[in-house]
């Protein structure tokens, strides 16, 4: 199986599997399910954390995609970006969601 395979199948088994912030693999949930999947996670954990890192940053060049294309249509974000005064609503909230991913 490859590791988006793995994680996918093992999700629906109810195991959360992620990254954390030193980049390493965590897995979150029921003991029988991390038992069934423990061989396969081990043996493939090299793939897997390699698979979570590419998902990251597609997440990351996405949030940022979106948070640039209103940023540069609003004025208002426009002049936030300068310094002068704060985004709107929608940048404010684009702008949260790119600077928690970072």
């Amino acid at each position: 199986m490859k590791a988006a395979e793995i994680i996918r199948a093992a999700e629906l088994d109810g195991l959360l599997i992620e990254l954390d912030d030193d980049g390493r693999l965590t897995v979150a949930g029921g003991q029988q399910a991390r038992d069934q999947w423990r061989f396969e996670l081990v043996s493939q954990k090299a793939e897997i954390v390699g698979c979570l890192k590419q998902l990251a940053q597609k997440s990351q060049k996405a949030l940022a995609q979106a948070y640039h294309q209103h940023h540069f249509a609003c004025p208002i974000c426009i002049a936030a970006g300068q310094g002068y005064g704060l985004r709107c609503g929608v940048g404010m909230t684009l702008w949260a969601n790119y600077q928690n991913q970072i």
